[in-house]
């Protein structure tokens, strides 16, 4: 026999030992499968054994519900042992509260019989059973009791009546001293004078963000570091149109927009009337902003030339409201003026062609 011969038989029997152990392993499965099925002895261990887990199941979550019981007695017997304690406690205070008004009231009774004698004014004694204690006043009582001369007692008496009232004295001082204090806390502080920088500064800040800019106050005062919003506004809002604060020579230099916008204006227009406002706002500076714009004549049937000057001024404070960039602008300045839309603007472009063409 070749050596590849019995290479091969070993290959084939090992096949087949393979195969015949696997239908082995099936045979052994299903007769084992078979004695669960009808072996009583089999299910009646397989019973015991799952009422055995369950019992310890059931044992586990009894010892964890007792568990929880004992806390929540332990908790409730501890906040109930709390509540009694202070209980107690609030129940002492009031004993001894109630215990040591009536040592006062027997104290100030002794006082009264005890200085009687001494003096005929009653508002004396009782300003000495007011202001001393109930210790105090028997210690008082104890001492006029212990002198024997009537004089010695009376000049005891006129003692501590003395120091009474002085003490009197001292304690309205003393509060007197704390509303004095109170008071010049209270009282506004003397403003800081502004320098003729910080007004430079401030006319900048007010020339390069006009009103209607958006978070303008936080911008100005970016200008002026040294200077809170408040204060900002405070000046701005305080000072008169023609001296608000000392421009600089920078800004002293340069031509008014609003008063060149507007002589280009009447300029132009000759000896025909238009609709101006009485005093020329910031937001003129807007039209001459856009006079640079291209634009076209409206289509809108209303003239733009005939404006009221009360419809101008109300025009002029709609673009101040609501400046370059804002959703629905010219609806929220048509709704301020009064007019319709087409109107506003083509009032507006008709300013900007005036000076455009000049």
């Amino acid at each position: 026999d070749s050596r590849d011969e019995k290479r091969h038989m070993e290959k084939e029997n090992e096949k087949e030992r393979i195969k015949l152990k696997k239908q082995e392993t099936i045979r052994l499965s299903k007769l084992v499968e078979l004695a669960r099925k009808c072996d009583p002895r089999v299910n009646k261990h397989e019973e015991e054994m799952e009422q055995a887990k369950q019992a310890k199941k059931g044992s586990k979550a009894e010892q964890a519900r007792k568990a929880k019981e004992e806390v929540e007695r332990k908790a409730k017997e501890e906040a109930d042992k709390k509540a009694q304690e202070e209980k107690d406690k609030a129940l002492d205070k009031k004993k001894e509260k109630e215990r040591q008004s009536k040592l006062l009231q027997k104290a100030r009774k002794r006082t009264r019989d005890v200085s009687t004698t001494l003096t005929t004014d009653s508002d004396e004694i009782e300003k000495l059973c007011q202001r001393l204690s109930a210790q105090q006043l028997t210690d008082y009582c104890d001492q006029i009791e212990k002198v024997a001369d009537e004089e010695a007692k009376a000049k005891f008496y006129r003692t501590t009546l003395e120091s009474v009232l002085k003490g009197d004295e001292l304690k309205i001082m003393e509060e007197q001293k704390k509303r004095a204090e109170l008071a010049a806390s209270l009282a506004p502080k003397a403003e800081k004078p502004w320098s003729e920088d910080e007004l430079s500064r401030l006319a900048k800040g007010v020339a390069k963000y006009p009103g209607g800019a958006m978070n303008r106050w936080e911008m100005i005062q970016k200008e002026v570091p040294s200077r809170s919003v408040n204060e900002i506004i405070a000046k701005v809002k305080s000072a008169k149109s023609n001296e608000m604060y000392a421009k600089p020579a920078a800004v002293m230099q340069v031509v008014d927009p609003l008063d060149k916008l507007k002589a280009r204006v009447d300029k132009k227009l000759g000896d025909k009337q238009i609709a101006q406002p009485e005093t020329w706002t910031e937001t003129s500076a807007e039209v001459a902003a856009g006079a640079g714009a291209s634009s076209s004549s409206s289509s809108s049937s209303s003239d733009p030339v005939n404006w009221s000057p009360a419809d101008q001024k109300l025009l002029e404070q709609g673009l101040a409201t609501y400046p370059a960039g804002v959703d629905g602008r010219w609806e929220q300045i048509a709704a301020v003026v009064g007019r319709p839309k087409d109107q506003c603007v083509a009032r507006f472009k008709y300013l900007a062609n005036l000076v455009r063409k000049k």
